[in-house]
């Protein structure tokens, strides 16, 4: 979307992946690995969903876009579907609901974002996937966090905030104006 990203702001995403990289500890054999083939190609089709979420963002509805993501993300996953189908007994039922009702809250979220606030100051925020996904696996299936992933964590909260400290306020956020906030400011300066 050709948005000029200053400096600072791009040393502070880099000190976050940098981050990211700490915790994921890629290797070579993971490259071999189909699932980690997977997950890289749902990260690339994930940075193109946000950017189109970002540009749709001032001039779509937020339902439109839900709509028209949840649409596209069925038919892609469709046949995937069919060639793996096995019908869900018991709770499996309920832990699709709510990875459903929670993906489309999460997505919803990730939309409101956009409308309020500029691509730079959200993305240090794309990387707390990460930070989340290492606490739920060490609470949950017992992962350990080592003493490397730990200061991931602590550079991709630095870079975030850093990056949120260095964008400024390059974006004049329509919640703010239309919910009263601000606007004597906003008319102050016209």
């Amino acid at each position: 979307m050709r948005t000029v990203i200053r400096p600072a702001v791009i040393a502070s995403l880099l000190v976050g992946f940098v981050g990211v990289i700490m915790i994921l500890k890629p290797s070579a054999e993971l490259l071999k690995d189909p699932a980690a083939l997977i997950a890289i190609s749902a990260a690339a089709f994930s940075a193109v969903a946000l950017v189109s979420v970002n540009a749709l963002s001032s001039t779509d509805k937020s339902d439109t876009i839900l709509f028209y993501y949840f649409f596209i993300s069925t038919v892609a996953t469709l046949p995937f579907a069919f060639m793996q189908w096995q019908t869900p007994q018991g709770n499996q039922w309920m832990y699709l609901l709510g990875v459903g009702v929670f993906m489309a809250l999460g997505q919803l979220f990730i939309i409101l974002a956009y409308k309020h606030a500029s691509a730079a100051q959200i993305a240090p925020f794309n990387y707390s996937v990460v930070i989340f996904s290492g606490i739920i696996g060490w609470m949950v299936w017992h992962a350990a966090l080592d003493l490397v992933a730990l200061l991931g964590i602590a550079l991709v909260c630095a870079g975030g905030i850093a990056s949120i400290m260095y964008t400024g306020k390059t974006q004049t956020h329509a919640f703010a104006l239309s919910h009263g906030h601000g606007l004597q400011k906003a008319q102050g300066d016209a």
